[in-house]
């Protein structure tokens, strides 16, 4: 209970001034550089964050995609939203190219993990910095929204699952976690 208590409090140090001051660019820098870590992270779980040819082209659309959104965000969120789909496309042709002219060393399940993790970490960082862009006079409330939101869930999933938990979920993975939590 300690250790959730200060990894929450040092959360909460960091997202609150950063939501507060979001209007500025330092917003997107973070932004891209957590949406960085999260992919380096997922690839090093998969074991591909070190195989170049499918790690260097995630890393570059996970540092460039939110920064882009923040300086596309002014057009509009369709136009946005068709970049990141054509890019996703594109990148999509190439991971599974990669598969094919690699005779085998890399399989279609591989760069199908790293396509959808990557796809799925990008979109998401991407999307945080969209919503607080898209409308300059609410976007820092819905952006701190989100945060309220996941926050609250994941306090009221820990409390129901301390008081009424019975059942385990994955005990390899989390050894306290319950169905009902």
């Amino acid at each position: 209970m300690k250790q959730r208590l200060l990894t929450s409090a040092a959360i909460l140090l960091v997202t609150i001034p950063l939501i507060i001051f979001s209007n500025y660019i330092v917003y997107p820098i973070v932004t891209a550089l957590l949406s960085f870590i999260a992919t380096y992270e997922i690839l090093r779980v998969i074991g591909f964050e070190k195989r170049m040819i499918l790690a260097l082209p995630a890393y570059i659309i996970a540092t460039t995609f939110p920064m882009a959104a923040y300086f596309l965000s002014a057009t509009s969120a369709s136009d946005v939203l068709l970049i990141v789909a054509a890019t996703a496309f594109v990148y999509l042709v190439y991971v599974m190219s990669v598969s094919v002219f690699s005779k085998g060393q890399i399989s279609f399940s591989a760069v199908s993990e790293v396509f959808s993790s990557v796809t799925y970490v990008v979109v998401s960082f991407t999307s945080l910095t969209l919503l607080r862009y898209l409308d300059s006079q609410v976007g820092v409330f819905v952006l701190a929204l989100v945060f309220i939101v996941a926050w609250v869930c994941d306090a009221a999933a820990y409390v129901v699952g301390s008081l009424f938990g019975k059942h385990k979920l994955i005990v390899e993975i989390s050894p306290k976690k319950t169905v009902e939590g």
